[in-house]
């Protein structure tokens, strides 16, 4: 599956209201697994897919 992108801006409006972030707030586990089973995840991002589904997120420039 592969991950979604966002633009800078998208990910700093999630960011505000804790739907997006950074690596350093999951868990080791979590980072972990995502790293597996997403070959193209850039590892650094998260955000809150559509529903409530935590997902890794790439961000653009």
């Amino acid at each position: 599956m592969a991950v979604t992108t966002i633009d800078r801006a998208t990910y700093r409006a999630k960011k505000v209201h804790d739907y997006a972030g950074t690596v350093a707030t999951l868990a080791d586990s979590t980072v972990a697994a995502w790293k597996k089973t997403h070959p193209d995840w850039l590892g650094k991002h998260w955000h809150l897919e559509t529903g409530p589904f935590l997902t890794p997120v790439n961000v653009g420039r």
